[in-house]
């Protein structure tokens, strides 16, 4: 375990006044159980601390610590505060951190916290370890090397973390270090019964009703042993379900329930088609890279920007979008 840079890491902590938060842009239980622990932690030492989100926390994460802080704020709002230390969580892509940090002057100091293989290691002190489980994790590994201990509903929100990108510690993210923190977690008052609740339970109608439509869509590829199916915008709109209950979501699931190896979700939002992929298998975040998108080894995505998908002589398959 790299103990030097940890410890580092607190000492950024200690000095800084003023604390900028960056969630992903996307936002998850890693995501946002990463920047609440550390937060809870920052308030306790007297610390200002701004959380930004790029949209509004879901529901379902209510038993996260301090979500009133999470706000949605302009680069040039930002700029009226008096930040010397920027932190991003689970954030691989550098160009949204820059577009939110442009204004900020004098340039703070950035701390780059992520687990994804395509963090390209900006900023200037990067925490990016790919054989973490989670970002959670690291975020549990800065407190043990700095003999530091969370609180109950840091450890809480650590632990969400931890099983969100473990799948409850059932996908191929899930190891030796995801168990010992979860344990260790649990020791210092984690609960873990409302986690896995929030993470598996309380679907609605609605979403089972669209991921049905999607499994009525499956299509197997014998000869490559992956699995495809999609939505069409049509379908989403029609449902009144939200990207979040879908997306990723289902893609876990299905990956969870099948025994085919790859699994490749197409979905339509936002002007163009995400894919979303899951495998046990195959390199699933190279393969995201090679069309700009990101995530791990086994679980990645990414987005295909005016494209839309279209039936056409029995299948469906992605086109450009014709500018009127």
């Amino acid at each position: 375990m790299n103990q030097p840079i940890y410890q580092e890491v607190f000492s950024r902590l200690l000095e800084a006044k003023h604390i900028l938060c960056l969630v992903d842009e996307r936002l998850d239980g890693d995501s946002l159980g990463s920047t609440t622990a550390l937060a809870d932690y920052l308030l306790s030492l007297g610390k200002s601390v701004t959380i930004h989100v790029s949209t509004e926390v879901p529901k379902k994460y209510a038993l996260l610590p301090h979500l009133e802080l999470c706000q949605t704020y302009t680069a040039q709002t930002l700029a009226k505060y008096p930040i010397d230390l920027v932190i991003t969580f689970d954030c691989s892509d550098e160009q949204y951190v820059e577009m939110l940090t442009s204004h900020l002057y004098p340039k703070p100091f950035l701390i780059n916290i992520d687990h994804h293989l395509t963090n390209t290691r900006f900023g200037n002190l990067p925490l990016v370890f790919p054989e973490s489980p989670s970002t959670t994790e690291i975020i549990h590994q800065f407190f043990r090397q700095n003999h530091l201990y969370p609180s109950t509903k840091a450890a809480t929100a650590l632990l969400c973390g931890i099983a969100f990108d473990t799948g409850i510690f059932m996908n191929e993210s899930t190891g030796i270090r995801a168990f010992e923190s979860a344990s260790e977690l649990i020791l210092e008052g984690a609960q873990i019964q409302p986690v896995i609740q929030m993470i598996f339970s309380g679907r609605s109608i609605d979403t089972l009703r669209v991921w049905g439509i999607a499994l009525d869509r499956l299509y197997l590829h014998q000869e490559q042993q992956y699995l495809r199916t999609f939505l069409t915008s049509k379908d989403i709109e029609s449902s009144g379900v939200n990207e979040e209950d879908i997306g990723g979501a289902f893609s876990n699931f299905l990956s969870l329930v099948t025994e085919i190896p790859t699994i490749f979700f197409l979905y339509e939002t936002g002007g163009g088609v995400k894919v979303s992929m899951r495998s046990t298998t195959k390199n699933i975040g190279s393969l995201a890279r090679l069309f700009g998108g990101g995530g791990h080894k086994y679980a990645g995505g990414f987005f295909l920007a005016n494209t839309r998908l279209v039936y056409h002589q029995n299948q469906w398959s992605i086109e450009e979008r014709k500018l009127v």
